[in-house]
């Protein structure tokens, strides 16, 4: 596919509302709007081998050299973004009172969350034994006023969506940020004839996470954000000792002798009976 393609792009959207009630409760309405948007593109590259038609490097001391190849595009890029809204106002009974003469008494109370996730992961391959791998996340509020919304009055609400409408603008108040990026290398020197029985790979990774601290009434209770980073490095080494004794004569004569003396061994013996 092209990364212009439309089949790289989804998109979901989803609506719940939920209106219980009881002998305590007059009304405890939730409504929840949830939605996202995706891109996702696939792609094959090809890859670039400069020499490969060399004769010359096709030679197996020159091998590494003649395999040298790259990538100009990345293997996959994706993107996400996603927004989910919750909204619930609740009025309580005063059943002291009994439930038709003090059920208006108690003020109505909300609850509410105006959430923004945005992700971005790139995969990009530079060459067939370098790889890299870069993720990033980003958790974002939008900021609305305090209390309940009500449509009724036209100058509040008309403020509400406003405020609103200047926060999605601005991307949200940050609250949560991570990136993650990881690096592979396999070391091509299995193509080094004296060395094609073992193999070697490296592996990096590196995180970095950032939390915005709780906001408090008491400024002196303020803890300050929180930040924090790890990175780990990795390599693998392995050997073939059986591709290795087969680079030694003797070793590899002892080998074949008793592969063959034990595949004679063990091949059942046939006799033919006439009657």
């Amino acid at each position: 596919t092209h990364f212009y393609s439309p089949s790289n792009l989804s998109a979901s959207y989803a609506y719940v509302e939920e209106k219980p009630s009881d002998y305590s409760t007059k009304y405890d309405n939730t409504t929840t709007h949830s939605g996202s948007l995706n891109y996702t593109f696939n792609n094959q590259p090809k890859a670039i081998e400069p020499f490969k038609k060399s004769k010359l490097l096709k030679k197996p001391y020159l091998r590494i050299v003649g395999d040298m190849n790259f990538y100009l595009a990345p293997a996959q890029i994706a993107w996400r973004t996603g927004i989910k809204r919750e909204y619930n106002e609740t009025l309580l009974r005063n059943i002291s009172l009994g439930m038709t003469s003090g059920g208006e008494e108690y003020t109505p109370t909300c609850d509410k969350s105006f959430d923004w996730e945005r992700e971005f992961s790139i995969k990009y391959n530079l060459s067939k034994g370098i790889k890299f791998t870069w993720m990033m996340n980003t958790m974002t509020v939008i900021e609305e006023p305090e209390g309940l919304i009500d449509k009724t009055n036209r100058t509040e609400y008309e403020q509400f969506k406003k405020d609103v409408w200047e926060s999605i603008l601005e991307g949200g108040l940050a609250k949560e940020h991570n990136q993650k990026f990881t690096a592979s290398y396999t070391v091509p020197i299995n193509k080094i004839p004296l060395l094609n029985w073992t193999s070697l790979t490296a592996r990096y990774s590196s995180t970095y996470q950032w939390e915005r601290a709780p906001e408090v009434a008491d400024s002196s209770l303020y803890t300050g954000n929180m930040i924090g980073n790890t990175n780990q490095i990795n390599i693998n080494a392995q050997g073939n000792l059986d591709n290795l004794y087969n680079k030694i004569k003797p070793i590899s004569d002892m080998q074949k002798k008793y592969k063959q003396t034990r595949e004679k061994r063990l091949t059942p013996k046939q006799e033919t009976v006439t009657a």
